[in-house]
């Protein structure tokens, strides 16, 4: 695989490899995939599913900080997933069928 310079930072806003790679390495997510390309809790330390399959409830693990020492709150994680949703495909798909993202108070 040959990569160039990155040109572009966010991986949300291009699906540039190099870029895609970079934000792999850098970003935290809720989930990633495993080797076997099954989703594994990553930031998420424990979650539900209403019987219903409607309700998704995360918690985040401890221990997650910005640059500056501030921790990542589930207000953080829901504005990132609504950025998302707003220029992803998959975002816009998912943005279509949710009816509220938000976090539990």
């Amino acid at each position: 695989m040959v990569m160039s310079d990155l040109s572009v930072f966010d991986p949300i806003l291009t699906t540039d490899i190099g870029t895609v790679t970079h934000g792999l390495a850098i970003y935290d997510t809720l989930f990633a995939l495993d080797s076997k390309f099954m989703p594994q809790p990553q930031m998420v330390g424990k979650w539900s599913v209403s019987d219903d399959k409607k309700l998704y409830v995360f918690e985040l693990r401890d221990g997650f900080s910005w640059h500056d020492g501030t921790s990542v709150t589930a207000a953080d994680c829901v504005a990132s997933i609504r950025r998302w949703g707003q220029v992803d495909p998959g975002g816009q798909l998912v943005m279509a069928r949710a009816k509220d993202i938000s976090e539990k108070g």
